[in-house]
């Protein structure tokens, strides 16, 4: 018997006890920071997800936007719910621009940045300028093209280029 009145068994299982708690509170020690240092290594930071490539679909499983980036261009393009292009917003060699397809995926409108300056180009079914308005510096241009591109009518005056 030792002074408090305890037998030497009741006390041996007692510190087993303990001890069994122990090595319980350091595995679920060890377990909760091992899974804090996995979470935090593969969770998102800022609410930021990363890549080149993100598609977002609708809740029917359909492709509706799509983004891209490259070292060359960055994109948004937006689809119909049969995954066709209908319009599409872009920054290609640092002339950003709004593109806008038909039913086919043919581009017919352009709203953008030519050599820093800006423009909207109505496109043929051929996919040539068919109507362009554009801002040059203090001038408008105004012109109105054959369905080979060239020049009909313009205002100022636009010189043809295949004279």
């Amino acid at each position: 018997m030792t002074s408090d009145g305890l037998q030497a068994p009741d006390l041996s299982e007692r510190v087993e006890r303990l001890e069994r708690g122990v090595r319980l509170v350091k595995v679920v020690g060890v377990v909760l920071l091992v899974g804090a240092v996995v979470a935090s290594r593969y969770m998102p930071r800022g609410k930021t997800i990363e890549g080149q490539y993100l598609l977002l679909r609708d809740e029917n499983g359909h492709e509706r936007v799509l983004l891209t980036a490259n070292s060359s261009a960055a994109s948004v393009n937006l689809l119909d719910e049969s995954g066709k292009l209908q319009a599409g917003l872009s920054t290609e060699n640092n002339d950003p621009k709004l593109t806008i397809f038909d039913s086919k995926e043919q581009k017919r409108i352009a709203i953008g940045m030519l050599d820093d300056s800006p423009t909207l180009i109505f496109e043929n079914a051929s996919g040539k300028p068919a109507l362009m308005l554009r801002q040059e510096g203090e001038t408008a241009g105004f012109a109105l093209l054959d369905p080979e591109g060239h020049v009909l009518w313009s205002a100022p005056k636009i010189p043809d280029e295949r004279k």
